[in-house]
């Protein structure tokens, strides 16, 4: 790839003028030139390889980045699972606090029947008590049980963060190959190159002209 800073030449003579687009071919990753396709004067296709940059350090990254986004995924793999066993022990909890639920509602049901039999003596203060003690135990069950489903739904994992972080992941990897691309930088149009004074092992900038594609079309 290159990066473009187009001009143009301009000449004339007592009978004509002439003029030239050209561009100054810049990199658009840094690194050491490891490969020099071209010479000072000599005339290019379009998309002709120019030079290479060195492109280990870029796909170490690419690789790394890949390696990122295969452990995002084996993440987001390993929480569905986890997620789909978890779920049953949600439903099951949420089982649980329905029929505690219920036979609270049933304890509450006979304490409202017995309660004024009992304050007209028609019932024993023990069996009163008796119902008051399932009556606590029932809701004791139900705050049992609640908490119970609370702490089952809080064990299933939340895919959100996980997603978000492969988000990421992925747009590192897409980066990392589209600078590894870079590293082949190839002529945009037919021309001829000047002020080539290049070397392999030099060091090329980002951005850094290094020599000039003139347009001879």
């Amino acid at each position: 790839m290159y990066a473009l800073y187009q001009a143009r030449l301009w000449g004339h003579t007592d009978d004509a003028s002439v003029h030239a687009t050209y561009i100054s071919i810049a990199p658009q990753v840094s690194g050491h030139i490891t490969e020099l396709r071209v010479k000072d004067n000599q005339a290019v296709e379009a998309g002709q390889l120019l030079f290479v940059i060195d492109r280990r350090p870029y796909e170490l990254a690419l690789e790394q980045s890949a390696a990122t986004v295969a452990a995002a995924r084996s993440r987001i793999e390993e929480a569905r699972r986890q997620i789909k066993a978890a779920g049953h022990g949600v439903k099951a909890a949420n089982a649980n606090v329905g029929v505690f639920r219920a036979q609270l509602k049933l304890a509450d049901d006979t304490l409202a029947r017995i309660r004024p039999l009992a304050e007209r003596g028609y019932l024993t203060a023990e069996k009163l008590d008796a119902a008051e003690a399932i009556r606590r135990q029932a809701d004791a069950a139900l705050n049992a049980s609640i908490e119970e489903h609370q702490q089952a739904e809080g064990a299933v994992p939340k895919l959100t963060t996980l997603e978000n972080e492969l988000a990421v992941a992925l747009a590192i990897e897409a980066q990392a190959r589209l600078q590894l691309e870079y590293t082949m930088v190839r002529a945009p149009f037919s021309g001829r190159v000047v002020n080539c004074n290049l070397k392999v092992g030099a060091f090329a900038l980002t951005a850094i002209p290094v020599f000039t594609l003139v347009d001879t079309e």
